[in-house]
């Protein structure tokens, strides 16, 4: 895997890549971030007619933000999406000297056919879990569709979607090439990208839901590696979001902790187990087989190498 892996990490030394630019880097991601953040809250409340601050003190920010209509809070998550994303990009074109493109498909024109292709696998795969799910425990699926709310709230989600998946990847490819920077092995890398991206969802008490985040995170990162692009990476993650609206899982003690989700059904399961991990592992391994295994790989990408 490892001469697969050079190409997509050789895109980093396009660019310039000393330390100090790294370090400041990690300075311009939180500033852009806050500023967008702040814009975001002060759009919010603008639009619900918020004044005072004081209005605030009772219930309070936090939860009053909970009480925001869905399209107000993807509208914002959206926003706040796009001051990360605008860091990176500073990061990349400016402080590297590259272009983003380096990080998104760095040897050929980006192939919008290969992320539906992926989309659809993994939208198709995560359905059929959840069709068997239902089969199994149809007792803890309910019908939340509710037509004029699920289709005006759909652009709205949709838009937070697309920039959230754009900003992740994009971050996880970033990162990917920094590390390359340090190590080639390939495992390592997957090892240490999946560790940044899943250190902050990290939860103690859930073990199992933990290492379902660690696990996906690797899959992604492999993909990434294997496929010289972010396509397929980005393909899976726009499906999850998607089923979401389908069928949103909802987890014990999990009310509050995320934006409300319109969609047709809603899970209520008692925890995430070993079954889960297991589906999880089933579909990356078949995604797998189609991208890497069945398929010739990414000729156009191997022949530039």
């Amino acid at each position: 895997m490892e001469a697969m892996t050079r190409s997509y990490l050789d895109a980093a030394r396009e660019g310039k890549n000393d330390g100090w630019r790294y370090l400041v880097g990690l300075i311009v991601f939180p500033s852009i971030f806050v500023i967008g953040l702040a814009i975001a809250l002060t759009l919010g409340l603008l639009l619900l007619g918020v004044r005072d601050l004081e209005e605030l003190r009772s219930p309070g920010l936090k939860q009053y933000m909970e009480s925001w209509p869905t399209w107000v809070a993807y509208t914002l998550f959206a926003i706040t999406n796009l001051s990360i994303l605008a860091g990176l990009v500073i990061a990349i074109e400016k402080l590297h000297q590259r272009s983003l493109h380096s990080v998104v498909d760095p040897h050929a024109p980006f192939c919008f056919r290969r992320l539906l292709t992926a989309f659809g696998l993994w939208f198709a795969l995560a359905c059929g879990n959840v069709l068997l799910n239902y089969l199994l425990y149809p007792n803890r699926f309910t019908v939340t569709f509710d037509p004029s709310q699920w289709f005006f709230n759909l652009p709205f989600v949709t838009i937070a979607i697309l920039t959230g998946v754009t900003t992740s990847e994009i971050a996880r490819g970033y990162a990917l090439q920094g590390l390359g920077l340090i190590t080639r092995q390939p495992v390592l890398l997957v090892i240490l990208s999946a560790l940044l991206a899943s250190f902050r969802g990290f939860d103690v008490q859930r073990p199992y839901l933990s290492l379902g985040e660690y696990i996906l995170n690797a899959g992604l990162a492999a993909f990434i590696l294997k496929s010289h692009t972010l396509e397929l990476a980005l393909g899976i993650q726009i499906a999850r979001g998607a089923v979401s609206m389908v069928a949103q899982i909802k987890l014990p003690d999990s009310a509050g902790s995320s934006l409300a989700l319109p969609s047709v059904f809603t899970a209520n399961l008692d925890g995430y187990d070993f079954s889960a991990i297991a589906s999880l592992a089933v579909r990356l391994a078949i995604f797998y087989a189609v991208f890497f295994r069945t398929q010739a790989p990414t000729s156009s990408k191997n022949a530039q190498e």
